[in-house]
């Protein structure tokens, strides 16, 4: 009895397999994002509309930068305590 696969596996033993995609034109973006806070929402100057390749070290940074920017972005709006 032939057993029905997902498409795309060959059978393996977790029913699937990593699949390649084909090559890709997006460029590599080597350089950080740099977002800022700007009256209580961030803001990244230039990010690509469609998808973003990233190095890895790049989307690292990136994160980072925009875990603070979102934190000052908060802070902007807090109302102030006297």
């Amino acid at each position: 009895m032939l057993e029905e696969r997902p498409s795309g596996t060959s059978g393996d033993s977790a029913g699937f397999l990593a699949m390649t995609e084909p090559a890709d034109d997006t460029p590599l973006i080597t350089d950080p994002l740099k977002p800022e806070a700007v009256d209580g929402r961030v803001e990244a100057v230039d990010p690509p509309e469609a998808k973003l390749k990233m190095t890895a070290d790049a989307a690292e940074i990136s994160a980072i930068r925009l875990l603070d920017a979102a934190d000052a972005a908060r802070e902007s709006i807090k109302p102030s305590r006297k």
